[in-house]
């Protein structure tokens, strides 16, 4: 029986390239031996795997190099089922020699505390540490394939794969329900699939930055994961990568890939990878565009922040996401693809900045509850049919009359955000009975412009604050909410703002401040104004033909010109 055996290991050795017709044993560790390469690697003992047993306990330190009948050999290798079923071994020192370690090579050593693995070592076979129940930490190892789990212990709380390490085997962590925190080095390359499938316990995830593909199921069923960060390398992410982590709403997402359409399955949408329950998304800076269907129905999406390095965002990227009702998009954007945001039924409102060119058919279609618009562009972006809501459009004060004269944006009510460009050295105040425009000049080095009204008597109408560009940052009149997007704004020499809503036959007092950025004051200019009295009863009512409609003062009354007829208060004809 013994011979029969022997044969047969003879004919696998001869075919693994090992030149000896028997493994021998060196200073009590067997070695197979490769003549050629003059290489050595640490066997399974000569024999079948089941007959030794037990054979290695303790401590063992395998040495870089072996030598056998005066020939000096470099051990590069532990082989297959090596030092399998070894319980009483306690822990193995690797050299720097070795790069790889074979399928099994330490399979079901139970006792086994401590394995030094250097960074030598490139590849790890798989089940080389299945059964290794009491081996709490496996670090700087080349992931290999499945299986590894199993020498890991699935109570494990945390785990830090030290920096070194080149890929994470598929179910390498599976099922670690224990697991909370995971720390992903760069030298990360991939991650394999189902790799963190079923850790129920996970809570957040940072994939660093060398990490190029994540695979399927990766993260599959991992309940209490809240957060997922994605570094700018990856290239693709595979199906259900994040699927069922019902507790995950914020995704960043650093990666150009994952936010346009490279992914490893046949799904093109993130919806499909992270789950529906997201609620928001953060594109950051590394991302050039958005795809095709990227956000398509992620029905519980509501906010998506785009950075400032994406340029376009394409046709049905956020089709259906009916729970989303803010988006800010980056200055980098250019164009909006068509049906977009079509079917975003809780869209509210949009800020396109000054980039934008051209917006697709459809873009907003289906955006019921969207109101108003903002667009910082001095030439109209072109646009296929519009918005379906009729929102208000915003737009800087100098282009107003440009945009109510396209086709397509003048359909709309359209309203100036912020101040108009002027010719000006000086504050200046121009009142009719109700109004009053407020001229300013601009100033070197001022980064906002704060426009303070008074009463007589002291007491504040209004204040306005506006950027460098004019455009308004706060205000107590009805506006859009502004955001600090640079409009595309014709630069004058200084800055004019109509103020409505004055009382007639009131002086006012006003003062502009310029600021600088840390908000220091850097010029106050200071003025008065009266808004103008109504005209006369008697002049009205001497030529009221020639009168313009409104409201007259008389002996202290107010009366009513309309259609050359005057009224009182109480609609009685004079």
């Amino acid at each position: 029986m013994k011979t029969k055996i022997f044969t047969i290991f003879l004919t696998l050795t001869v075919s693994a390239g090992t030149v000896l017709a028997s493994d021998p044993q060196v200073d009590g560790i067997w070695y197979g031996f490769n003549s050629s390469a003059l290489t050595a690697e640490v066997t399974y003992r000569g024999a079948s795997y089941y007959a030794y047993s037990n054979e290695y306990s303790g401590a063992i330190t395998i040495p870089s190099s072996v030598t056998y009948n005066n020939v000096t050999y470099s051990v590069t290798r532990i082989g297959y089922s090596a030092f399998c079923d070894c319980t009483g071994l306690t822990s193995v020192t690797i050299p720097n020699s070795v790069t790889s370690i074979g399928d099994y090579a330490f399979a079901s050593c139970s006792s086994l505390t401590s394995v030094n693995i250097p960074n030598s070592v490139t590849n790890v076979g798989r089940g080389a540490f299945a059964g290794c129940t009491s081996l709490p930490v496996i670090d700087n190892i080349r992931y290999a394939d499945t299986y590894l789990i199993e020498a890991v212990d699935e109570s494990l709380s945390s785990y830090t794969i030290k920096d070194g390490t080149r890929w994470i085997a598929g179910s390498a962590f599976s099922g670690c329900t224990g697991l909370t925190s995971v720390t992903i080095p760069n030298s990360v390359t991939s991650i394999g699939n189902n790799a963190f499938n079923e850790c129920t316990g996970l809570t957040s995830v940072n994939i660093g930055n060398s990490v190029t593909s994540i695979g399927e199921k990766a993260f599959y069923d991992c309940g209490n994961l809240k957060t997922v960060t994605i570094g700018n390398s990856v290239t693709s992410i595979g199906y259900y990568a994040f699927k069922h982590c019902d507790s995950l709403t914020l995704v960043v997402l650093n990666s150009n890939a994952i936010a346009s359409k490279n992914y490893t399955s046949s799904s093109n949408n993130l919806g499909t990878i992270f789950g529906s329950q997201v609620t928001e998304y953060v594109i950051g800076d590394s991302v050039r565009g958005i795809g095709d269907l990227a956000f398509s129905e992620c029905g519980s999406l509501k906010s998506v922040t785009i950075g400032n390095s994406v340029d376009s965002i394409g046709e049905f990227a956020f089709y259906g996401c009916t729970s989303l009702t803010s988006v800010t998009i980056g200055n980098s954007v250019t164009s909006i693809g068509s049906s977009a945001f079509h079917s975003c039924s809780s869209l509210t409102a949009v800020t396109i900045p000054s980039s934008v060119t051209s917006i697709g058919f459809f873009a907003f279609d289906g955006c019921r509850s969207l109101k108003s618009v903002t667009c910082y562009r001095t030439q109209p972006p072109t646009i296929g049919w519009g918005f379906e809501s009729s929102p208000i459009i915003y737009v800087p004060a100098d282009v107003v009359s440009i945009y109510q004269a396209d086709a397509e944006w003048g359909k709309y009510t359209i309203r100036a955000i912020g101040a108009s460009s002027v010719q000006t050295n000086d504050v200046k105040a121009q009142p009719t009975e109700t109004t009053a425009s407020i001229a300013w000049p601009t100033v070197s080095g001022a980064v906002t412009y704060d426009l303070v009204i008074k009463d007589n008597s002291g007491n504040v109408i209004c204040t306005l604050v506006f950027n460098a560009q004019g455009q308004l940052k706060s205000i107590t009149f009805a506006a859009p909410s502004v955001r600090n997007n640079t409009p595309e704004q014709i630069q004058q020499a200084g800055f004019e703002f109509t103020v409505n809503g004055l009382e007639p036959g009131t002086t006012y007092n006003y003062t502009v401040t310029s600021k600088n950025a840390s908000g220091g004051t850097i010029n106050v200019k200071n003025g008065t104004f009266t808004t103008l009295s109504p005209t006369g009863i008697d002049e009205v009512l001497a030529n009221p033909s020639a009168a313009k409609d409104g409201k007259f003062l008389h002996d202290g009354q107010i009366y009513i010109l309309r259609d050359g007829k005057v009224y009182d208060l109480t609609g009685r004809k004079l």
